[in-house]
């Protein structure tokens, strides 16, 4: 979202696919925003006056921000804009909603700037955050000496029918190999994943799905996240022939943390 001392900019995108989705314009009040050049009083009678039309204009856009949040539940809440306007709406974000923001300094009504500088910095922010997320989860399931994490295909299949993993990895070669990579049993039921169908499970099988999409499918349903691993590769450059990373998992601590 890109905020302003007259509105803000909201639209809500796939970052893997970097596709905007429903977008929304918050127009708030415009009286007296511009500066004023009468002197003593007067002019902090007006100043005044607008900042009050600025904190009234951000408590709107901060409401329209929570209820997305609230409704699509996003990974991040890119905000940028003019700074003293992200400054009033940040504090009148809700907590649950001021934890996912990512600032970035951006301002595409300021002279110079334009759309693809924004589109270009809440990329760079996304990802940049993505990767954290993503270094993290693998740091976690190497503590232990290893026992918090699992790795593999058949680790991952057994902590998932465990219902024990916290945030899954996969290698983004592994997500785009689709059917010409191996396949895994996705079941109508817990535990949402076998190796096979002949394996002696309580749950139906709906057939076989690409091992990513599969192990996906029961990491969310399970409550797990899942994250895609994308290689950092020059604008043009292509992947080289490497095989997919094995999949890892972050597991749950026994506390259900």
């Amino acid at each position: 979202m890109e905020t302003a001392r007259e509105g803000a900019r909201l639209s809500l995108r796939e970052a893997h696919r970097g596709a905007s989705g429903a977008s929304q314009e918050i127009e708030g009040r415009t009286d007296s925003l511009k500066k004023v050049q009468a002197g003593g009083w007067s002019h902090r009678r007006y100043q005044n006056h607008s900042e009050d039309i600025w904190e009234h204009n951000q408590a709107e856009v901060a409401e329209a921000v929570d209820r997305l949040v609230r409704e699509h539940r996003p990974r991040f809440v890119v905000v940028a804009g003019d700074v003293r306007a992200r400054q009033l709406l940040l504090e009148r974000l809700a907590a649950a909603s001021r934890e996912l923001v990512l600032e970035v300094d951006v301002h595409t009504k300021a002279e110079g700037s334009d759309d693809e500088a924004l589109d270009e910095a809440v990329a760079e922010a996304v990802s940049a955050a993505i990767g954290g997320d993503i270094d993290d989860a693998r740091r976690r399931a190497a503590e232990r000496d290893g026992a918090a994490g699992a790795r593999g295909v058949g680790e991952v299949i057994d902590a998932l029918q465990q219902a024990r993993v916290d945030t899954l990895v996969l290698d983004a070669r592994l997500a785009d190999a689709g059917e010409d990579g191996d396949s895994l049993a996705a079941l109508d039921a817990e535990p949402w994943v076998a190796r096979t169908e002949l394996d002696e499970l309580p749950a139906g099988s709906l057939g076989y799905l690409p091992a990513a999409e599969a192990l996906a499918r029961a990491a969310v349903l399970s409550g797990a996240r899942v994250l895609i691993a994308e290689e950092e590769l020059a604008e043009g450059e292509a992947r080289d022939d490497r095989p997919a990373a094995e999949p890892i998992a972050a597991l749950r601590r026994a506390d259900g943390g």
